[in-house]
């Protein structure tokens, strides 16, 4: 009896991580966004890390986070919906998301892109 009930135990787990692992597939990927719209911050990047979604964007002089991390979830395998203040989503074919176009990227260029916005806006500033 004790070793259905193990075993029971064990099938389940094991079907458990599968499925966390499936759920993960965007774990470590990123992708560089831009909008058309006229925001403060026109340029900004996605992370995926941790079954969660970070978004990278300038805040003054440096990088900052446009919300704290958020879990994410794969709606099929076209999209990938997170939560802030209201329900926002990444179409995986189009890569678009609201209305900004985003193109593969990694968490080093989203960083290299916003440290270049960082120092064009200083060389502007006189003081």
């Amino acid at each position: 009896m004790r070793s259905v009930i193990y075993g029971t135990l064990i099938t389940v787990f094991l079907a458990s991580a599968g499925t966390v692992q499936a759920a993960n597939d965007l774990d470590g990927k990123a992708v560089l966004c831009s909008t058309w719209s006229k925001i403060p911050n026109p340029v900004y990047g996605l992370v995926f890390e941790a079954g969660k979604i970070t978004r990278w964007q300038t805040k003054g002089y440096s990088k900052a986070w446009a919300f704290t991390p958020r879990k994410y979830d794969l709606k099929g395998s076209t999209e990938v919906t997170w939560f802030n203040s209201r329900p926002l989503y990444l179409n995986r074919k189009t890569l678009q998301t609201g209305d900004a176009q985003c193109k593969i990227s990694s968490k080093k260029e989203i960083f290299l892109k916003l440290d270049e916005i960082i120092a064009d806006a200083k060389k502007k500033n006189k003081i």
